[in-house]
């Protein structure tokens, strides 16, 4: 985490016992030197999930999910590691000391208690000032009670220019910080000089909170209908605040979704806070913007599967099969809600109630299926070209799931609303589809076109015990930095864990702390190092040390990588002529030459000692 030394996400891991964490979590039984239980990141009945105490690492066997104690609560609380790290310094006691070089973490704390505190001040004029009557006459209409109330922390602000630009006098809270909050603006009235006013004036106000908890700012809503004012404002980006990343009930829901595995994707707050009124305490929605990529994210970090439940009109129901798209962009299997016409969850809701509501959460369908349904009401499918509209149309959403088994299921339930298509016709479609990508991508630039990852290819066995080797062996570590550059490692995963573990010895640090600031949104890396530290111990013979064992997986790596570069010299051998052929072969003679030494490591080193020089082989991560 920036601006948090190693030495303190040190301290924080030591103090934080991965048993004792994960203890307070889930059930454990101890077997052997290891714990287990059911893993809580996927359904099963015999327990896979496994706890190594000695090197303070989790592994499930069964999903694949691994990492350190950060990891740990970093997909059981659906946080980022900020989020995590601040979780468990707390829990030991620890105070995060920044290492401010501009200040701006500094600001950000102090833009965070102000935010919170501004908060606490209007819900202290709607619960207790006699200026917020009417808001609370119109919260019980609403039928929000108190303890939603006091939950949401909902407030009210006057109908004045100034409540907060006096607050902030009161409280000493500069102008300026009160104007990166979004809570003033400052007058452009001719004369008016450095004047500052409210942003938000006689409305209900529902703080927006982070993933944390911590309030990031504010919407505001009119209380009459068909008020000419708009019916919500809401605080501007700002340094705190983004709201392409935000989503709101998120602090109240995450840990309920990690625990369902399951969220709910609602329009508005007041379709939030109705549900968890209710009871339905998964439900979260984008705050002030159309639902993006980085939202879906946020709901990955927490959940394989959403629920979409927007409005029933025209206009909620394209946004809903959007909203889809970015779900399914990440991996998440998505259903969508269909409400009754003219209903939100609010209303639907009050009238139906919570097991209302719930029935209809769980009579939701896969999103291809609601595509088709609005798509068919919307096109002449008794036409070819509209036909083939709709086909394409939920091609383009079942193209954007990453996985092939995922697209797949996905055909088929496209395939049971195609009947009368014939039996391969989506495929065919879909085929046709991704031949045209294909050649449009290979029109780009190389640095743009798209290919497929490490993970969808297998790893070549012979790294992964090198991998198993350097995980667990720091002292091998100088021979692989060494000899062996880190290009020629086919598999990027094996590539980045051995520069990790190679960076960790430098620093005599732990290669979990190395590896989480290289790890991506995936989790895919901390989850392969928690892999390998699980895998069974390797057995070294009487004969054979373990750095032998290490020189000889050196010594086949490089041998593949002259194979490789032979090959492509007889080949441009055949296919050439004239003088540069015998350049061309007596560059393989070296090449057959070097293959012959590689096969002993007492026979190479002269080789390898003259390609490293002085300084070693430059590698890469």
């Amino acid at each position: 985490m920036a601006g948090v030394s190693k030495q303190v996400i040190e301290e924080i891991r030591f103090k934080n016992d991965i048993v004792d964490v994960i203890g307070s979590y889930l059930t454990l039984k101890r077997a052997g030197t290891t714990f287990k239980t059911l893993c809580p990141f996927h359904k099963e009945k015999t327990p896979s999930f496994s706890i190594n105490p000695d090197r303070q690492i989790f592994h499930c066997f069964g999903c694949g999910e691994g990492g350190d104690v950060f990891k740990f609560v970093m997909l059981h609380e659906g946080l980022d590691f900020p989020g995590a790290l601040r979780l468990l310094a707390d829990r030991a006691g620890i105070r995060l000391e920044f290492e401010d070089d501009d200040g701006k973490s500094s600001e950000r704390r102090e833009l965070y208690s102000m935010l919170e505190q501004v908060a606490q001040f209007y819900h202290r004029i709607l619960t207790q000032s006699p200026v917020g009557e009417e808001a609370r006459k119109y919260l019980v209409e609403r039928k929000l009670d108190d303890e939603t109330v006091k939950n949401f922390l909902i407030g009210y602000v006057p109908d004045r220019w100034d409540s907060v630009v006096i607050w902030g006098k009161k409280h000493k809270s500069p102008i300026a910080q009160l104007e990166a909050g979004g809570l003033v603006l400052k007058s452009t009235k001719a004369g008016s000089g450095s004047r500052y006013y409210d942003r938000f004036r006689h409305r209900i106000m529902f703080p927006i909170c982070d993933s944390q908890g911590r309030v990031v700012g504010f919407s505001g809503r009119v209380m009459a209908s068909g008020n000419e004012q708009a019916k919500y404002v809401n605080t501007p980006e700002t340094a705190v605040f983004q709201k392409g990343k935000i989503l709101y009930g998120m602090h109240k829901a995450r840990r309920d979704i990690v625990e369902k595995r399951e969220a709910i994707i609602c329009e508005g707050q007041i379709d939030v806070i109705r549900c968890h009124q209710a009871g339905v305490s998964t439900a979260v929605a984008a705050q002030g913007t159309a639902f993006t990529a980085d939202h879906a994210r946020v709901v990955k970090r927490s959940a394989d599967s959403a629920v979409i439940i927007f409005d029933s009109d025209k206009a909620g129901q394209t946004a809903a099969i959007r909203t889809a798209g970015e779900l399914i962009a990440v991996g998440l299997a998505v259903r969508i809600a269909q409400l009754p016409e003219g209903e939100d969850p609010d209303s639907f809701i009050l009238k139906n109630g919570a097991a209302g509501f719930e029935k209809l959460i769980a009579e939701a369908v896969p999103a291809v299926e609601f595509q088709v349904g609005v798509l068919k009401r919307s096109e002449d499918t008794r036409t070819e070209a509209g036909m083939m509209r709709v086909v394409r149309a939920v091609l383009g959403t079942i193209n954007l799931a990453p996985s092939e088994m995922q697209q797949e299921k996905m055909r088929n339930e496209a395939n049971d609303f195609f009947g009368e298509l014939g039996p391969g016709v989506i495929e065919h479609e879909q085929r046709r589809m991704k031949k045209q990508s294909w050649r449009r991508d290979s029109e780009r630039s190389e640095e743009d076109a798209v290919g497929p990852t490490s993970e969808d290819k297998p790893i070549p066995k012979e790294e992964v015990e090198l991998a198993e080797h350097v995980v667990g062996n720091v002292e091998v570590c100088g021979l692989v930095e060494k000899y062996l550059p880190l290009e020629m490692i086919s598999d990027a995963r094996c590539s980045s864990v051995i520069a990790a573990a190679i960076e960790a010895s430098q620093q005599g640090t732990d290669l979990l702390s190395v590896v989480g600031g290289r790890d991506d949104s995936s989790r895919s890396l901390s989850a392969f190092v928690a892999r390998l530290q699980m895998a069974p111990a390797k057995t070294m013979s009487i004969d054979v040390s373990r750095g032998d064992a290490v020189k000889d997986l050196i010594l086949f790596i490089r041998r593949r990588e002259v194979k490789r570069k032979r090959t492509d010299l007889a080949h441009r051998i055949r296919k050439g002529s004239g003088e540069a052929i015998d350049t061309l072969r007596m560059e393989h003679a070296e090449l057959t030459a070097d293959l012959k030494a590689l096969r002993q490591w007492d026979n190479a080193l002269p080789l390898l000692e003259l390609e490293t020089g002085a300084n070693g082989p430059k590698t890469s991560d």
